[in-house]
C-alpha cells in the first residue's frame, strides 16, 4: 500500500488493508496514520520507494509465518459474520441494562400537565 504522504492521505482508513491480510501474504505501507495505528503488528511500514522495494525484496525472500498469521487473524476477526456478532452483543447488553428508560415506571402526567403540553392546532 504505497500511499503518497500528503493532505489527500492525512486521513485516509485504507479499508482494502484487511482484504490484503486475509490473502495471507506480507503487506507493506507507507506510514498512513490508520495503517500505522492500526497495523503496525501486522503491515511492514517503510517511507521511501527505495525502503518499499528492499522490503519486498526481503519479504519475498524470508517471510514473516507468524506476522502473517497475525494479519489473517486480524482480518477474520473483522468479518462481516465477526462484525454482525459484536453488534448483536452489544444491542443484547444494552437492552438487558435495569436502567434503560422502557423500565421505568413513570407516572401518568396530571391534568395540568396534560393541560400544559397539550398545544391545540388547527386541525386538531
Amino acid at each position: 500500500m504505497p500511499f503518497a504522504l500528503n493532505e489527500a492521505t492525512e486521513y485516509i482508513n485504507p479499508t482494502k488493508a484487511l482484504e490484503y491480510l486475509a490473502t495471507g501474504r506480507p503487506v507493506i505501507s507507507t506510514p498512513v496514520k490508520d495503517v500505522v495505528r492500526q497495523y503496525t503488528d501486522t503491515v511492514s511500514i517503510v517511507r521511501t520507494m527505495d525502503e518499499f522495494l528492499a522490503e519486498a525484496e526481503r519479504l519475498l525472500k524470508n517471510p514473516d509465518p507468524d506476522r502473517i498469521k497475525r494479519g489473517i487473524e486480524k482480518a477474520q476477526g473483522a468479518s462481516w459474520e465477526n462484525t454482525v456478532k459484536t453488534m448483536q452483543e452489544l444491542i443484547a447488553q444494552a437492552i438487558k441494562k435495569d436502567d434503560r428508560r422502557s423500565t421505568r415506571k413513570i407516572p401518568p402526567l396530571s391534568d395540568i400537565e396534560i393541560a400544559y403540553q397539550y398545544a391545540p392546532t388547527q386541525g386538531s
